[in-house]
This record gives structure tokens, C-alpha cells and sequence, in this order.
């Protein structure tokens, strides 16, 4: 089954994190949102290449203080993982 971002509830987003994975002759941008509902902490992964990638980015888009310039930071260097929080619930 494919994650459905919207199925996720806003206010259960804890943690977006950005990451590429090496491809071997490309990278693939990958995305884990860590999810605490009904006390259950879940983490759900998409990557650049899923159909529900655009919705996904439109979820997290609009979560307070969202890190815009998450991708600058995850491209460069090519091949490297490049891991970078854009957002993160402060309790």
C-alpha cells in the first residue's frame, strides 16, 4: 500500500526530514514524516519519484516554520546523503 499524505493528520506531524539516496548514476530525493497518532509513532517514507510526491510536498509546505530551503540543502553535494530537518513540532 502507498502512503497517502492525505490521510495524515496535520497536527500529528512531529518531525520532516529530506534526504537523498545514491542511485549509483543519480540520487533520489526521499522524505521521512514522523507521524504520532492515536499515540502510535509511525514513519512514513515517499521520494521524489511517487506519484503522491507533489501532494506530499504540499502537506508539509504549510507546517509553521517549514524549512523552504530544504532542497538547496539536500542536493549539493551529488551523492551524499545530505540529510536535513525542515521541520520539527517543538513541545
Amino acid at each position: 500500500m502507498k502512503p497517502d499524505p492525505t490521510s495524515i493528520a496535520f497536527d500529528a506531524i512531529e518531525k520532516v526530514e529530506f534526504f537523498k539516496r545514491d542511485e549509483l548514476t543519480t540520487d533520489l530525493v526521499c522524505c521521512e514524516i514522523v507521524v504520532n497518532a492515536d499515540s502510535r509513532r509511525e514513519v512514513w517514507f515517499f521520494h521524489e519519484e511517487a506519484a503522491n510526491w507533489e501532494n506530499m510536498l504540499r502537506l508539509v509546505e504549510r507546517l509553521p516554520g517549514f524549512d523552504a530551503e530544504w532542497r538547496a540543502k539536500v542536493i549539493q553535494p551529488p551523492f551524499a546523503e545530505n540529510r536535513t530537518v525542515a521541520f520539527e513540532r517543538q513541545s
